[in-house]
């Protein structure tokens, strides 16, 4: 897939922790925490360890899965050296699903912080203001950062919106990855899909003043740009 390299590849590509690359699918896809990235994984894992020659339909059914194909690691793409990056990148097809950085951010707050550390919101986010992107933990850690969506251009992109569920950008983007690999959709869907709601979204009244709205909004200025444009500058 065409790919222009930007000045700060090197650097950046040894930082984005979250693409991950699929060798025997020509595939890079960037999981990010709090946007269904467990999930997708266990995805990952399955469509990288099952042989091409079972995506002819010959098999189908639940026997495709019964055939206990095993659960390779993943290789990041950070593992590879610069060259090869490069060469992936060139070659291969690239997908990620973003959240809303806002939603993301809440969630990260209910899950990990306000039912561990019983932390108010607003101290959260004094907290995570006073360190720099690159130091924070995962689950807030910038979404351009973790994917480098200001060094690779991504082919295929999934946006989980503010008051969307999860369900609708899930399941488009396993809809064009099973077309691309020719992995059945249907199955895909049965074995992994889950409707389970994580409340990010739909809380955020609840938590953000206009105050806070706008200091997390700061926060995370190249991630909403992205989302909203397909650009991180805008």
């Amino acid at each position: 897939m065409p790919w222009s390299p930007a000045p700060t590849h090197q650097f950046v590509c040894t930082l984005c922790s979250c693409p991950l690359v699929l060798e025997n699918r020509d595939l890079v896809f960037c999981t990010v925490p709090k946007v269904g990235s467990t999930v997708w994984r266990k995805i990952l894992r399955f469509v990288n360890a099952c042989p091409q020659s079972l995506d002819s339909g010959e098999v189908s059914g639940k026997a495709y899965f019964e055939l206990n194909c095993p659960s390779l690691g993943l290789q990041h793409l950070s593992d590879y050296s610069i060259q090869r990056q490069d060469e992936i990148l060139t070659n291969f097809t690239t997908a990620t699903l973003l959240r809303h950085p806002l939603a993301r951010f809440l969630s990260a707050y209910l899950s990990k912080i306000e039912k561990k550390e019983g932390m108010s919101f607003e101290d959260f986010v004094m907290q995570v203001e006073r360190k720099p992107d690159k130091k924070r933990n995962e689950h807030w850690q910038s979404q351009t950062l973790l994917c480098g969506l200001d060094t690779i251009k991504y082919d295929w992109v999934g946006r989980w919106d503010l008051g969307m569920g999860a369900a609708q950008p899930s399941l488009a983007l396993m809809s064009n990855m099973s077309r691309s690999m020719g992995i059945p959709y249907d199955l895909l869907k049965e074995r992994f899909f889950t409707s389970e709601r994580d409340h990010g979204g739909d809380r955020m009244d609840q938590y953000y003043t206009e105050a806070l709205r706008q200091r997390v909004s700061r926060l995370y200025r190249q991630d909403i740009c992205f989302f909203e444009t397909g650009k991180v500058e805008c």
